[in-house]
């Protein structure tokens, strides 16, 4: 453990608390990997880490001091909850274009960002989330959506008979039709009508069902008699079965 001519130079070997090094010929200190200081105890620290906002205490890592993030330390942490926002410094919240607001939760063009007003109506952007339309004529609501007079225009077909309601307008069907403006026929085959494997054929208010041999009636719910087709021969009589 000593060097030098006259053996009065000390150096061990070392890797824990006070050093990480060996010794050279001359009994110098050389850092082993990773570690470097004239005591050879600061660890160098992964390569991109930030000098300021990073730190190591094993060679290649890089561990962030308080309020800062990322792989290299370099992002601050926002102030917590602040949503729309972002930072140059720990625990602020700079707001993007079109928030406001302590948490940036505020959105300062709502009618921008959302469009609420229909029918061709004008959007004012009055205070952080709210808005005002201004209608054109013929229609109201908060969002233009109500058509004021809706049956001047005669909007149901097919006869049908328009009611107005707060929601602008609302169509009496006819028979044999549906949907909004009464346009769409009714498929009376929708609920199944035909039973016993019928066969159901939609018509115009109203349906038909083409049954199985061995059923009759509207709905193929009456028992055919093959009895009347005289199928049996040289008998005394014929009696009919269910099907």
């Amino acid at each position: 453990n000593y060097f030098g001519p006259f053996c009065n130079k000390f150096c061990r070997a070392r890797d824990d608390f006070f050093g990480h090094h060996v010794c050279d010929a001359g009994g110098n200190r050389v850092c082993s990997e990773g570690w470097m200081g004239a005591e050879c105890r600061q660890a160098i620290c992964k390569q991109g880490c930030h000098p300021v906002h990073g730190y190591c205490k094993q060679p290649g890592e890089c561990r962030c001091h308080y309020g800062w993030q990322g792989p290299n330390c370099e992002e601050c942490v926002t102030f917590p909850g602040c949503v729309h926002g972002s930072c140059t410094e720990p625990w602020k919240c700079v707001c993007d274009t079109n928030w406001g607001g302590l948490l940036c939760n505020k959105d300062l063009n709502y009618c921008g960002t959302h469009q609420p007003c229909l029918n061709s109506g004008t959007c004012v952007n009055t205070e952080p989330n709210e808005y005002q339309c201004i209608c054109e004529e013929g229609f109201r609501g908060r969002g233009c959506e109500i058509v004021e007079h809706a049956c001047l225009s005669s909007p149901c077909a097919n006869g049908s008979t328009c009611v107005e309601d707060s929601s602008g307008f609302q169509c009496l069907c006819p028979a044999g039709w549906t949907g909004p403006t009464c346009t769409e026929e009714t498929d009376e085959c929708g609920p199944s009508p035909c039973a016993h494997g019928g066969t159901c054929q939609d018509l115009h208010n109203g349906f038909q069902c083409s049954c199985p041999p061995q059923w009759t009636g509207k709905t193929c719910q009456l028992d055919a008699d093959e009895c009347e087709l005289q199928l049996c021969v040289n008998a005394l009589a014929c009696r009919n079965l269910i099907g």
